[in-house]
């Protein structure tokens, strides 16, 4: 239905900014985590990376709202490494959290092989996101 709901959606917005924004009011209202997470997925296949930073944002309420199921938690933080892949410090956060979430032999491997890489330095300019939204997220993550 929602898919259904984005494509009518898509050919009826004129712009952009529009359809992310009714992307994002849907997501306000959303009960689940797996919904926002498709609501994602629209966005990206819809505007190319337009609307990451209303992405992270929806991950972040996701997370918020799932403090308790650890599948979707889990789904969450694999989403927002394959948004953020050039992203070491959120990548590492995630995977962390993925291993505290299921500790498998697999999640602890992947997470040695990203702790292992060095650290990088972020540019803010040439930050997909807003540093604020990045301590953000990062922040959600820790808790």
């Amino acid at each position: 239905l929602t898919l259904f709901w984005s494509k009518l959606l898509k050919r009826l917005e004129s712009s952009e900014q529009a359809f992310l924004d009714k992307c994002q009011q849907m997501s306000l209202v959303s009960k689940s985590a797996y919904h926002i997470l498709f609501l994602i997925k629209v966005i990206q296949s819809e505007l190319d990376g337009f609307g990451l930073p209303v992405c992270i944002e929806m991950c972040i309420r996701a997370l918020k709202m799932t403090s308790d199921d650890v599948k979707a938690r889990g789904a969450v933080c694999k989403t927002m490494s394959c948004l953020l892949p050039t992203d070491l410090e959120v990548k590492r956060a995630c995977q962390l959290t993925e291993f505290l979430l299921e500790p498998t032999v697999d999640a602890y491997y992947a997470v040695g092989t990203l702790y292992n890489e060095p650290d990088q330095k972020l540019e803010e300019e040439n930050m997909p996101i807003s540093n604020s939204l990045r301590c953000e997220l990062l922040l959600v993550l820790k808790t």
